[in-house]
């Protein structure tokens, strides 16, 4: 992210360094003003935080999230990636983004792959229910064969789904590799909560954080003339599948 500077530079302090443990990690921080502040539109902060939930989503699903345009939403997109707030990707012929230093690069085209709807109803139901057949996924998603076969030979080519022979077929899970790729972010999490928190009082929201449960962090944001509570998930893989074990 390109430095932020101000004319009466606030600080991410010792306080905050403190609570996360990372004074090594931590930089000194000096935050935008108001009107320099990038997060201060509503727009531009709703999007923020819709791409911090869901990593690596693309323009068009966000603008359909969101009720809005992809004519509209990339103008604000632009003045996000212009200032460092958001990285993107090509993926498969689109456009993937996700927020500045929350993702690791090498899980950039596994989260795209999850920001597929019915990838992502499989992963979930493999998740509630380990060990499922084609067909038993075919009913309870209520998909076509031929269009399931593809998506389970993409999240098989990924790593993410693992088939064992059972018989004349196969039983589905989640591979082993999902759970370690999230471990490797658990590993860090003081890290990555440190950074959202560094990038809210780098573009001068002043948070105040209130409550740190599990891999979450609930800040209130002091906006002009009100304030506005947040939940911020740090873990990308929670955030997009829920807490899972694929033991």
């Amino acid at each position: 992210m390109s430095q932020i500077t101000s004319s009466q530079p606030r600080t991410l302090g010792k306080a905050l360094q403190k609570i996360f443990q990372q004074e090594g990690l931590l930089k000194k921080i000096e935050a935008q003003e108001s009107d320099q502040s990038i997060l201060m539109n509503t727009t531009r902060r709703s999007l923020f935080f819709m791409i911090l939930e869901r990593p690596c989503s693309h323009l068009r699903g966000l603008a359909k999230a969101m009720g809005s345009t992809p004519t509209s939403l990339g103008w604000h997109m632009k003045k996000l990636a212009e200032n460092g707030y958001v990285l993107s990707q090509d993926y498969r012929n689109k456009k993937v983004y996700w927020i500045n230093g929350m993702l690791l690069l090498e899980d950039v085209p596994l989260f795209a792959l999850l920001n597929d709807d019915l990838n992502l109803s499989i992963m979930k139901k493999l998740i509630e229910k380990p060990g499922m057949r084609e067909r038993e996924l075919v009913e309870a998603l209520g998909s076509k064969q031929q269009i399931l076969f593809k998506r389970m030979s993409d999240l098989q080519n990924a790593g993410l789904v693992v088939a064992d022979k059972a018989g004349h077929g196969k039983r589905y899970r989640i591979s082993d590799m999902a759970a370690l790729r999230s471990q490797s972010y658990l590993d860090d999490l003081r890290k990555y909560q440190a950074t959202a928190m560094a990038l809210l009082v780098g573009d001068g929201l002043r948070p105040r954080l209130t409550r740190r449960y599990g891999t979450r962090l609930h800040v209130e944001l002091n906006l002009p003339g009100m304030k506005e509570k947040m939940k911020i998930e740090c873990e990308p893989w929670s955030a997009v599948l829920g807490k899972f074990d694929t033991s």
